[in-house]
């Protein structure tokens, strides 16, 4: 009688979990889509957050001896909405080498004041996104 009660429960218990897909996402992937993606803390797009703060709040050196440089901006919103693995690539022009990692530290520091964002959602749970910003700054005068 113990055996058929305890097979009964296993049976009953083997029928609710059949079938079903566990709902853990692994914690290193960092996706490029999501389900829904990050937004800014007042509901805006991170692209359009980030172009609108990019115009308004990056600080050029001063130092800078040439007018032209492409940067790359490059980070993930992580689970809690923070910024992480943050990068910045950037290359002179007409042998400008010396300007690269002043720049590369104003980059690195306009995306330490970025605020932290609403986190995207990979079935139904938070996911890493990444996020890529090119931008050419052509500083010649008019």
């Amino acid at each position: 009688m113990i055996k058929v009660v305890i097979y009964s429960f296993l049976f009953f218990l083997s029928l609710k979990t059949f079938g079903q897909k566990s709902m853990s996402i692994d914690t290193s992937t960092i996706y490029l889509m999501v389900d829904s993606m990050p937004t800014m803390p007042d509901g805006q797009s991170i692209n359009d957050g980030f172009n609108r703060l990019f115009s308004k709040d990056f600080r050029y050196p001063n130092s800078m001896t040439c007018l032209i440089y492409r940067l790359k901006f490059e980070f993930v919103i992580s689970y809690d909405g923070s910024i992480i693995a943050k990068k910045v690539i950037i290359r002179g022009y007409d042998d400008c080498e010396k300007d690269v990692e002043i720049l590369k530290n104003a980059g690195l520091e306009f995306l330490d004041r970025f605020p932290k964002c609403k986190p995207g959602k990979y079935k139904g749970n938070f996911a890493k996104v990444k996020f890529t910003f090119p931008y050419l700054l052509n500083l010649q005068e008019q």
